[in-house]
């Protein structure tokens, strides 16, 4: 193997939960020299799931073979990315939601992660060729996506683990911003990286986001950016005092206007965004800031967020 073991998850900060039950599989799977099972991780867009994966696959000293996942995806092209795959790779699908259900590219997986002996569909000049299989040597497939309940119950079913990433703490989210800035040679105060770790909203990948549009815009990047200067950046990008941007705060004036339960694709068409980035992007920090409340008959406003809303007049 090509690290040491202690290294497995170096830079990866918090999901202690995952990462304490990920170890463990990972030193089972070396020191009986098998594949790592096939698991699926589930939690919000960007909060580190790839990461986490390549994690693994460095750990094993194997390949990772990462398969981004788009509602247009074909059973051809997930069949000839996953014939690469050689013994004890890893092959990750993110935003597997995406493969579909009956006859949609996740009908490619059943026979691909058969325990005994794993098949891929042949293909050829980018068709698979009915009734014609490859053998596989065994692999770890890793399906990632922030809604694992919409795929089929037979893929779900495949996965030995099911892991769910949990938010970030604030402490963890300062971690993160240090570790972020430390590689793009920026100099943050404390007081300034706990602040940009809340703007991010518990996303790690805002956090990247947040540091290139903080390095571009810095005049010097030789010296320590105060708390100041990074919540003046943060208005300049339409972050208020309480770390919404405008289409939080649509989204709250939208349901304070029209009272009661609203449908997601109602917000959507007000608001103007799509419903999936509205449930993705949107919903996350407002259900932790405890301002809105989603449930089948759609979403509403809190106690706390009706005064909110009454208090920042965002219902005008």
């Amino acid at each position: 193997m090509s690290q040491n073991e202690s290294n497995f998850f170096k830079g990866y900060i918090g999901q202690k939960r995952c990462v304490s039950i990920l170890r463990a599989h990972i030193e089972g799977a070396i020191q009986h020299n098998q594949p790592m099972v096939h698991l699926g991780l589930a939690g919000p867009s960007g909060y580190g799931k790839s990461q986490l994966s390549e994690c693994l696959a460095r750990a094993l000293g194997t390949n990772f073979l990462p398969f981004w996942a788009t509602p247009t995806s074909k059973r051809w092209q997930l069949a000839k990315h996953i014939a690469q795959v050689k013994q004890h790779d890893f092959v990750m699908i993110d935003e597997a939601h995406n493969l579909g259900g009956v006859g949609g590219a996740a009908e490619v997986l059943y026979k691909c992660t058969d325990p005994e002996h794993p098949q891929v569909p042949l293909v050829e000049e980018n068709r698979i060729v009915e009734n014609s299989w490859v053998d596989l040597p065994k692999f770890t497939l890793i399906l990632c996506s922030d809604n694992l309940g919409l795929l089929p119950k037979a893929a779900i079913e495949r996965l030995c683990l099911r892991l769910v990433l949990e938010r970030y703490s604030e402490d963890e989210m300062r971690q993160i911003v240090g570790h972020y800035a430390s590689t793009m040679n920026l100099l943050l105060s404390p007081q300034s990286q706990r602040l940009l770790g809340n703007a991010a909203k518990g996303s790690p990948r805002r956090v990247r986001m947040l540091l290139q549009s903080l390095q571009v815009c810095s005049d010097k990047t030789d010296e320590q950016i105060s708390k100041v200067a990074v919540k003046r950046h943060l208005e300049q990008l339409g972050f208020d005092d309480d770390l919404l941007q405008q289409p939080e705060r649509n989204y709250l004036g939208v349901l304070g206007r029209r009272g009661g339960f609203v449908a997601l694709e109602t917000l959507a068409l007000q608001i103007g965004v799509d419903p999936v980035t509205l449930r993705r992007d949107i919903e996350p920090f407002l259900i932790h800031k405890e301002l809105i409340s989603v449930e089948s008959r759609g979403r509403t406003l809190s106690a706390k967020g009706v005064d909110y809303v009454h208090s920042r007049r965002l219902a005008i």
